[in-house]
C-alpha cells in the first residue's frame, strides 16, 4: 500500500481505508462540464451582493483553495519526478488552484500522477469532480489504475479507489466573523460520481442552528439535512476522513432519505462555513451499508455539496 500523497483522502484511501474496487464507468474524457444544469446563483446574481475581495483575501484563496495531488511516498521510499497531469496541463510538486476551474459548475476532468521510487516507474490515473465557489471547493476523486514499471512491480502494485468526496476547501469562516443575528439561505450544487442534484440550507445566526434539503437523486429520493447547531467541525478517524481542515467552524447532523437504499443508508451530514461574512457552505453526506456500523466505523461520503448566500 502507498503511505502517503499530498491529498489527505487519497492518503487514507490509499492506506485501505476505503473499499477497494474500480470505480465503474463515470470517468472523464478530458474535462466535462454539465452543461445541462446552469450555474447555480453566483454571487453576482444573488440578493446579496459579496463584499469587494481584498488583496489580503485574494492571496488567502490562492493559499487555501488548492490541492495538491501527487504522491510523496509508496511504501515508505520517497518519489520524485513528479508529473501531474490536469486540465490539459502539467505541474510538478505544487499545490494547485481550484480557480483553474469553473465556478459554479461541477466539472469533471481526467487526472494522472507520473513518478518514481527507487528504480520504478508509477503511473496513477483517475479522475476529479469539483464544484468551485467563490471562497471555497468541493472536490471529488477517484484512481481507476496504477501501473507499475520497473524490477519488482508487483510489491508497488495499489487498489483502485472507488469514488468518493476527498476535501473541501478553501477561507473558512472565523468565529470573529460568523453572524451573530439573522439568517441566511444557501443555494448550491449536490454531486455525486454519476449524479447532480439542488442544495437549499438555511442558517438562523441569531440561534445558531442550521437545516436544508437536497434534491435531484431519483435513488434517494428527498435527501433532509436536519437541523443542528453551528460548532467547530473536528475531523475524526476512521469514522470520517479528514476531509476539512481541522476544528473549523461548521455544522454536523443527521441526513436521512426519502427513499431506503439497502447497503447504501444515508448516515450523516458535515459542512463549514466559508469566506469572511459566511457567504458558502462546503460539505459532505456520508453512508453506511447497514445500520450496526457505529460512529466510529468507516463510512462512506459519495456525495458533496456547495452552497451560496442568497
Amino acid at each position: 500500500m502507498k503511505t502517503s500523497i499530498k491529498l489527505s483522502f487519497l492518503a487514507l484511501a490509499i492506506l485501505g481505508l476505503t473499499a477497494c474496487g474500480s470505480s465503474g464507468g463515470a470517468g472523464g474524457n478530458g474535462t466535462a462540464q454539465d452543461q445541462n444544469h446552469p450555474p447555480v446563483n453566483p454571487p453576482e446574481n444573488s440578493l446579496v451582493a459579496p463584499p469587494p475581495i481584498s488583496t489580503e483575501m485574494e492571496q488567502l484563496i490562492k493559499q487555501k483553495k488548492v490541492i495538491e495531488p501527487y504522491v510523496e511516498e509508496v511504501f515508505e521510499i520517497p518519489t520524485f519526478d513528479n508529473k501531474v497531469s490536469l486540465l490539459g496541463k502539467e505541474f510538478g510538486r505544487e499545490a494547485i488552484s481550484l480557480d483553474l476551474f469553473p465556478r459554479y459548475q461541477v466539472v469533471q476532468t481526467d487526472w494522472s500522477d507520473t513518478y518514481k521510487a527507487g528504480e520504478n516507474k508509477l503511473i496513477d490515473k483517475g479522475f476529479f469532480r469539483v464544484y468551485n465557489q467563490l471562497y471555497s471547493g468541493t472536490v471529488g476523486v477517484a484512481i481507476q489504475e496504477n501501473i507499475v514499471e520497473g524490477p519488482n512491480p508487483e510489491s508497488l502494485k495499489s487498489w483502485p479507489i472507488n469514488y468518493m468526496v476527498g476535501l473541501i476547501v478553501g477561507v473558512n469562516t472565523t468565529q470573529q466573523q460568523l453572524p451573530t443575528a439573522g439568517s441566511a439561505t444557501y443555494k448550491g450544487v449536490a454531486f455525486d460520481e454519476t449524479t447532480k442534484g439542488d442544495l437549499t440550507y438555511h442558517i438562523d445566526f441569531g440561534t445558531k442552528q442550521g437545516s436544508g434539503q437536497i434534491t435531484g437523486f431519483d435513488k434517494y429520493g428527498v435527501i433532509d439535512l436536519e437541523q443542528a447547531s453551528i460548532s467547530n467541525i473536528k475531523n475524526k478517524t476512521p469514522g470520517y476522513r479528514e476531509r476539512f481542515n481541522d476544528n473549523q467552524l461548521g455544522i454536523e447532523g443527521k441526513a436521512t432519505s426519502q427513499i431506503k437504499v439497502d447497503k447504501d443508508i444515508l448516515d450523516g451530514y458535515e459542512l463549514q462555513l466559508f469566506g469572511p461574512n459566511a457567504e458558502e457552505v462546503g460539505g459532505f453526506i456520508t453512508s453506511k451499508e447497514n445500520d450496526k456500523i457505529s460512529e466510529y466505523e468507516d463510512k462512506d461520503a459519495k456525495i458533496g455539496f456547495g452552497g451560496t448566500k442568497q
